[in-house]
This record gives C-alpha cells, sequence and structure tokens, in this order.
C-alpha cells in the first residue's frame, strides 16, 4: 500500500547561543526547548514535531558544541554529534558574529555524506563583513521570522514518504514532568549569575493533577557544592522565591493550568562526575 504521508527528522546543530532553540521553537509554534542567553542551556536532545500539510518533520534540538573538558561537557557535544546519526537533513546554524571556518569544515566530517544546509542565523544583527566570510544556503533569523518560510522550503524537499512517528496533537517527546524541571532551569538561569547555572539541574520529586484541574509539582534544584546553596536560596529565601514565582507563571502558561509549585535546594557533590544521573538526565545515552 502506497505511503500517503511523509515524515523525517531535521537535526539542528551548531556551536553555544547560535539559536537552534529557537529555531526549534519557531518552527514548531510553541516552546519546546528552553532559552537564555547562557551557553550550555540546551544539554539533551530534545525533538519538537511541527507538521505541515501531509509532512511530519521532527526537529531534533542539541547541545552546542564546543570544545568540551571533563566528563559533562564531553558527554554534552557527544550528545550533538549522536543526533547526526540517523536523521534525514542537518541543519548547521551559524552565529555570524561567533563564525570559524574549521568549525564547519570539522562538522562537515561527521556527517558522513548526509544532507545538510549550512544557515546563517541573526541576520538582523550581522554585518555584511561578516554575511560575505560565510558561504551559507540560506539567511534567516529565527527570533524575528525572517526567511523561514524559505528554510521551510528547502527542509521539505528532504522529508521521505513514512509513516508519522508521533500523533497529531504531540509535540515533542519529553514528558510533562521533564519539561516542567527544564522550564524551572530556563527561570534559574535567568536569575542566577553567570558561573551558576552551570553547577545546577532540575529533578521533579513529584507531579500530581489535582480534582480542581490544578497541577501540584515539587522540584529539586541540584547544586554541585554546598557552597552552592545558599546562591539559590537568596536573603532569607528571596532567590528561590523569584525563581519560583517566575517558573510558575511560565509554566501555568505553557500548560494552561493553574499550577502550585514547591522548590527544594539539593546537594549532590560533583554530580556532573555521576555517570548515573548524567544518563538519568539524558545527557549520556
Amino acid at each position: 500500500m502506497d505511503i500517503m504521508t511523509r515524515c523525517g527528522m531535521v537535526a539542528i546543530v551548531g556551536k553555544p547561543n547560535s539559536g537552534k532553540s529557537t529555531l526549534t521553537n519557531a518552527f514548531v509554534g510553541q516552546k519546546v526547548s528552553i532559552v537564555t542567553h547562557k551557553p550550555q542551556t540546551t544539554r539533551r536532545q530534545i525533538q519538537g514535531v511541527a507538521i505541515w500539510d501531509d509532512a511530519q518533520v521532527v526537529f531534533v534540538d542539541t547541545p552546542g558544541i564546543f570544545n568540551g573538558k571533563g566528563k559533562f561537557e564531553s558527554a554534552l557535544v557527544d550528545s550533538a554529534y549522536r543526533a547526526l546519526e540517523q536523521v534525514d537533513l542537518v541543519i548547521i546554524l551559524i552565529d555570524p558574529n561567533d563564525f570559524q571556518e574549521d568549525f564547519i569544515t570539522t562538522l562537515k566530517t561527521k556527517l558522513k555524506n548526509r544532507p545538510y544546509l549550512v544557515v546563517l542565523n541573526k541576520a538582523d544583527l550581522s554585518s555584511k563583513k561578516n554575511e560575505d566570510e560565510i558561504n551559507a544556503d540560506l539567511k534567516i533569523s529565527a527570533l524575528q521570522g525572517t526567511n523561514l518560510d524559505k528554510l521551510k522550503t528547502e527542509i521539505l524537499k528532504h522529508i521521505p514518504k513514512h509513516p508519522w512517528l508521533y500523533s497529531e496533537d504531540q509535540v515533542t517527546n519529553i514528558s510533562e514532568r521533564l519539561w516542567t524541571s527544564e522550564l524551572i532551569r530556563e527561570q534559574a538561569m535567568l536569575c542566577l549569575r553567570q558561573e551558576l547555572p552551570y553547577e545546577l539541574y532540575v529533578e521533579c520529586d513529584s507531579y500530581k493533577e489535582q480534582e480542581d484541574g490544578s497541577i501540584r509539582m515539587h522540584h529539586n534544584i541540584v547544586v554541585s557544592a554546598t557552597r552552592y546553596k545558599p546562591m539559590i536560596l537568596g536573603h532569607k529565601g528571596s532567590m528561590i522565591k523569584k525563581i519560583g514565582t517566575q517558573a510558575r507563571q511560565v509554566i501555568e502558561q505553557q500548560l494552561d493550568a493553574r499550577v502550585h509549585l514547591f522548590l527544594n535546594v539539593k546537594v549532590t557533590e560533583k554530580w556532573q562526575d555521576r555517570t548515573q544521573i548524567l544518563r538519568r538526565e539524558g545527557i549520556l545515552s
């Protein structure tokens, strides 16, 4: 029997802060990946699902590629490279203000003849000199939506006939428990000082839908050393209260439900070196 639908996977790869998560969210039409201005915001492969006519396109948002040191950072980069293994197309997303030709050359060696597009993002912020140095297939602005229709046309050329992988109403592969943990981590990264966000992750302790339709959830903000705990708490609990308030507002907007959010700070020494935690967090395979 002929397959009347199309379905394909598209990996979005690039350096940290190149706009991968912003582009994923733009194509899906809602927030599935958290976004901050700080590197290493994305820590796992997150799939966002877009439906374009008969085609279901599964975007794989990946951690930024950089010269990682230690188990944690190396695992982030390995996760990005793993995303290249079983996709139909790779989008190499370039920030014009952080461009290195050898980065693209090295990345191409990992593709093993897999189709790819070199896409210049943040075109609204780039200079003509920077643009001229980059031999890009397309220039876009994921944040402003510039030329996304052109990129969509190019993507669809690589989507094969295949049954859909997800139901029509599913937009991501991660659970609501994990998604809410990511949203809390996003707000923590936005609230905290520059170096601290890389020392934490968020785990869901409990998640329960109430009879009145609200959701009661308890999450732990986990830090890697005792000295970080007062920074999360803040003076008389002011910082954790700020994180919780902002996170609750975002979660309520995303879930369209009233949320009762409870946050706790937990210390797990050197969690970045613990294989079990990295696997549980989706950083290690």
